[in-house]
Formats: structure tokens, sequence, C-alpha cells
């Protein structure tokens, strides 16, 4: 979406930058299958995705957009070729925050201007722009919203799905049905596995009762502290299980009651090991657990449950 703004020098052509509903009703049917496209890459901008979503209905309705909070001080800022400071803003770029050649740029961002600034930023919660160099950005540092708003994403494409499978196995096959807080599929000989985030989401499909998992966790996280895994689902009671050894184990959560539709599972571990803070690897990934492979049980069959 082209922006129209001051800091561009355009405002005079505003009329350009206006749509009509049809035109709006086709610009939001190709942004859907741009998204379609780009989820099916294993490298897609989860921040830009979400950006492109959101485009239509924050032209509709500009208040939207005041609930991506800015980071104009807090992403970076604007150095021009004569040293000038600006804030990564094209609504306050006339804000000049100092210059390098006076003083350190640390100086400049904890300066009186730079923190008055930060201050008006908070208050204003401007919302004015949608210029994908700020906005994306801003999306990718508002961590709870682009969560949400990425696997809101990826459920409308999986609720289209024919039939949901009750079994992801990556031993077996690189499962695209998957939200956020999943790394890359590895393989060790024939055993595949993928390494979570401490929050991570999939789609639980309709009748699950319960979810069982065959995962490996890390030492430091079983070591350190009462480790758990809680699953959080819409207008259910979390439940949880305890974590008792780092070996590959089976653990298996009971729902509080049947899942009614396809509907999004948050999955928490309580801790997280980051490899290469512990000078173990060049691995700077906020890992939660291995996952081989997940079941969606629609019957238990009168087995114990584990830990519930």
């Amino acid at each position: 979406m082209a922006y129209c703004g001051g800091a561009y020098d355009n405002l005079e052509n505003r009329a350009l930058f206006e749509f009509d509903d049809d035109e709006l009703e086709t610009l939001g049917k190709s942004i859907v299958q741009i998204i379609n496209m780009e989820l099916e890459k294993e490298d897609h901008n989860s921040a830009l995705l979400v950006f492109w979503d959101q485009i239509v209905d924050c032209y509709k309705d500009k208040k939207k957009q005041r609930k991506i909070p800015c980071k104009a001080m807090e992403s970076g800022v604007v150095i021009d070729l004569y040293g000038e400071v600006f804030p990564n803003c094209p609504v306050l770029m006339e804000k000049k925050l100092g210059n390098i050649k006076h003083k350190d740029i640390d100086h400049i961002l904890n300066g009186i201007q730079a923190v008055s600034l930060k201050a008006f930023i908070e208050k204003f919660k401007c919302g004015g722009c949608w210029n994908d160099c700020q906005v994306v950005t801003n999306i990718n540092q508002s961590g709870k919203f682009l969560y949400d708003e990425y696997n809101k994403i990826k459920m409308r494409k999986f609720q289209d799905a024919i039939k949901f499978p009750e079994t992801i196995d990556f031993s077996l096959d690189n499962f695209p049905f998957l939200l956020s807080g999943w790394h890359s599929l590895e393989k060790k000989n024939e055993f595949g596995f993928r390494w979570t985030e401490p929050k991570f989401a999939l789609p639980v499909p309709s009748n699950t009762i319960a979810i069982e998992m065959f995962v490996s966790v890390p030492k430091f996280i079983v070591r350190s502290k009462n480790a758990r895994i809680t699953i959080q689902i819409d207008n259910m009671d979390s439940v949880s299980a305890s974590i008792k050894t780092s070996e590959w184990q089976k653990i298996r959560i009971t729902l509080p009651c049947k899942v009614n539709k396809t509907i999004i599972g948050n999955i928490l571990i309580n801790g997280c090991f980051c490899p290469g803070e512990h000078g173990e690897s060049g691995d700077f990934r906020k890992l939660g657990m291995a996952v081989n492979s997940i079941h969606f049980m629609k019957n238990l069959c009168c087995k114990k449950i584990i830990d519930r």
C-alpha cells in the first residue's frame, strides 16, 4: 500500500491513494492469494504477512492501526548526510534529536529530546501511517500481537482443509499445519523432530479430548525447576503435566472437555534453553522442547492418563 505523507512531499496527490469499495474488495482477494503462496515457503516473514493482512481493514478504519504500538524510538533512528538524527517515523521526521558531530549516538538516544519524544509517542498512540518500513518493524516487535494475528492467518488456511490429520509425525513428513513458535525440521538418520520456542501453537482438531506428544526437553529446563508443559485453549481451563526427565518420553494431557471445532491450542513450557548462552554452540535460539510426534486423541480407551 503506497503511503501518502508529508515526509514524501506527495500530499497534493492524495487522490491517487483513494480506493472505492470494489477496488478494496479486489485488493483484499489479491492479498489473500499472496499470503497463501507465502505460507508455503519455509522462510516466510510472519510480520510482513500480518502487515499485508491488516492493510484493507486499516485503510477503511485508521483507528485500527492504533492497536499496533509505534516503535519509532525503539527500533532505530534515521541519520542524514549531515549527521542529524531523527526518529524512524515519517510523521515525526521534523523532530531533530541531535547531531552525531557534537554528541555520540548513545547520548542522543538518552537525551532530553529523545526521552520527551518517546513519552509523546506513547501518549499520542499515532497509528497514523501505514508505510511498511516502520509498521512491519512495529509488528515484529509487538510479540503478543504478532503471535495472535499470525496464528489467525494460518488458521484461516487450515480450516479449509478437508480433513485434519489425527497424528503429526515429523519422521514421516514436514507437516505444514503448524502455527507460531516452531523451528525448522531436523532429522537424525530417519528420526525427525522440530524444536519449539517456550510458547508455541498448533491447531487442535474437532472432537479431540486429549493430546499426546513424544518429546525431549533440554536437561537445563528439567534440572533448574519443576518443569511443566501447559496447554491453553480458548474457553477452557488450562491443563498441564510435569516433565520428569530430559529423555524422549510420551506426555499425554487430557483436556477439560471435548473440542467442538478445530481451534488454536497454545502450549507453554515454564523454562527455555539457549545453547549459545551456555557456550555449547553458536545456536542462539530460545528452545523449549524437541517434538517428534503429536497425536490428537478422540478416544482414551480406558488407558491410564499421565499426570493430568
